[in-house]
């Protein structure tokens, strides 16, 4: 189960949760930021120019 395993299953710390770490807050503000940014996609029509000079393309 691990260090804190009998201790997780039971929800024991503040309100059920155990924090990961200082680094836990930057991660999850990673995470939020490219989930919201793929939510907000909006996909755009690209378009190719052909020319056509003396029958060559």
């Amino acid at each position: 189960m691990g260090l804190m395993g009998s201790d997780l299953a039971k929800g024991k710390g503040k309100a059920g949760l155990v924090s990961a770490g200082r680094v836990q807050s930057a991660t999850l503000g990673l995470v939020v930021t490219r989930d919201r940014t793929i939510e907000a996609f909006i996909p755009v029509d690209h378009y190719q120019a052909k020319i056509t000079l003396g029958g060559a393309s």
